[in-house]
């Protein structure tokens, strides 16, 4: 239920009971009531952590995610939660997300369509955007309505001189979201490293994005 209400306070959608709740503090502070439940009702869940994990890394609270996604692979150091890398990547260490959702993804051969995104994410701050191109067009062409992997593959599109995709990834996400500029969605990530932050303000703005 944590990782649920993440995800309607994540990403709009047309679904009329969550579409009213996306964005709302209370629905985030809502996941962290549920995640930190979780949490105490077994503190031998790995997975439990992963999400408290999870839903700290979007209330900002960084250093506290880390640390509960350590105790997560302490648990069971055999777990294969992807998100443990997009939380890396964030956090300014993209190499390290590259190596974490690689082994994930080799670890659960069966892994949802968004690894493809997350990875992306990390060869793209990591400067290596030919693959990042080629794992969020992967993701788009899986999640074709999936908002993050648009926004990600018109950066990476824009930086390896796709420009018609770029082009074509940027109308999808304002068709979605008219109002999305780069630094609302700068502010929805926070990232710490201000070269990281430069680095994606960069390729959205060649991609076409609205400041």
């Amino acid at each position: 239920m944590a990782a649920a209400d993440v995800l309607i306070w994540l990403e709009p959608t047309n679904h009329p009971q969550t579409s009213r709740e996306y964005n709302k503090k209370e629905i985030l502070d809502r996941a962290l009531d549920r995640a930190q439940r979780a949490v105490e009702l077994d503190r031998t869940l790995p997975e439990a952590y992963g999400t408290l994990a999870w839903v700290l890394h979007w209330h900002y609270r960084r250093d506290e995610s880390l640390a509960a996604f350590e105790r997560a692979y302490e648990l069971n150091p055999s777990l294969a939660d992807c998100r443990y890398s997009l939380i890396l990547t964030h956090r300014g260490r993209p190499d390290d997300g590259i190596a974490v959702m690689k082994r994930t993804m080799r670890l659960d051969p069966f892994h949802a369509p968004v690894c493809f995104t997350w990875l992306g994410n990390a060869y793209y701050l990591a400067g290596r955007y030919d693959e990042a191109f080629q794992n969020l067009s992967t993701a788009a062409n899986r999640m074709p309505v999936h908002r993050p992997t648009r926004v990600w593959l018109a950066a990476a599109a824009a930086q390896s001189g796709q420009h018609e995709v770029a082009k074509s990834a940027v109308a999808e996400v304002l068709k979605q979201q008219p109002n999305l500029t780069i630094t609302k969605w700068l502010d929805l990530l926070r990232l710490p490293r201000s070269t990281d932050a430069g680095r994606l303000a960069d390729g959205m703005q060649k991609a076409g994005f609205p400041e």
